[in-house]
């Protein structure tokens, strides 16, 4: 298949990483684990590289050859960022899966620096990620307050930590090194029981969707976060004795 025409040269190299990763798809389905040869890993490196900085750019290549000339001994320097994002999203989808918010935080991740081989991906190439976070280079366009960039460096190096202990992939989480934005403090606010409260509440029973009520009057009184009560099943509430038992929760104890 030619790639040569300009216009049609990002739609084949997508086209390529597919036909590359089908091989692996089809052996997670049952159960196997595909090694992919090194000559098709710089392959696959190549056509991600294309995809992020575009066909023929300089640095695409550079990204390339720099993974194997500075590889250190293991896999960082044979495995792109991709493929460990990748590896990542998997695992966690056997386990239940991710949120929408924090899939989309590593799909960026995976745009901005997921050509690079793992031995490329330094602190002072997260720093400039999230200095382009703060500058309007996010996936909306907009600026991002401190706490957001914060929320997408701390899905990075949740998976370089991950990658480190439970893959052997990565020597140290190079996320460590990287400095957070620091967030402002928030306020502490109540709603006025006089007027607000009572008007949320109203406003919630007219709406077309019956189970916002419910949700926002079961917030109120037990001060459980969004992700908590919609996790929330019949045999985990006991209507008798008032008590709602939360499994998933932020801190991972069970209360």
């Amino acid at each position: 298949r030619s790639c040569d025409a300009e216009p049609r040269a990002a739609k084949c190299a997508d086209d390529r990483v597919r036909e590359l990763d089908v091989e692996q798809a089809q052996a997670r389905e049952v159960g196997q684990l595909v090694q992919v040869p090194l000559d098709r890993r710089d392959d696959r490196r190549q056509i991600r590289a294309e995809v992020c900085h575009g066909p023929g750019n300089p640095h695409a290549r550079l990204h390339v050859t720099a993974g194997r000339a500075r590889a250190p001994a293991g896999q960082a320097g044979r495995i792109d960022l991709a493929e460990l994002l990748e590896r990542y999203l998997d695992h966690r989808a056997a386990m239940g899966g991710l949120d929408r918010q924090r899939v989309s935080q590593l799909r960026w991740w995976t745009e901005r620096l997921g050509a690079f081989a793992l031995a490329d991906v330094t602190p002072a190439r997260i720093a400039t990620a999230r200095d382009a976070l703060l500058a309007g280079e996010g996936p909306t366009g907009a600026k991002l307050a401190p706490a957001s960039a914060v929320r997408y460096l701390a899905a990075l190096s949740h998976v370089c930590s991950w990658g480190e202990r439970e893959l052997g992939w990565l020597s140290s989480n190079p996320c460590r090194k990287v400095k957070r934005p620091q967030e402002p403090r928030g306020r502490v606010r109540f709603l006025d029981r006089e007027t607000e409260l009572p008007a949320l509440l109203a406003a919630c029973r007219e709406s077309t969707d019956r189970r916002l009520f419910p949700l926002v009057t079961l917030a109120l009184a037990t001060g459980a976060r969004q992700g908590e009560l919609l996790g929330l099943r019949w045999s985990d509430v006991d209507l008798e004795r008032r008590i709602a038992t939360l499994h998933k929760t932020k801190n991972r104890e069970r209360r």
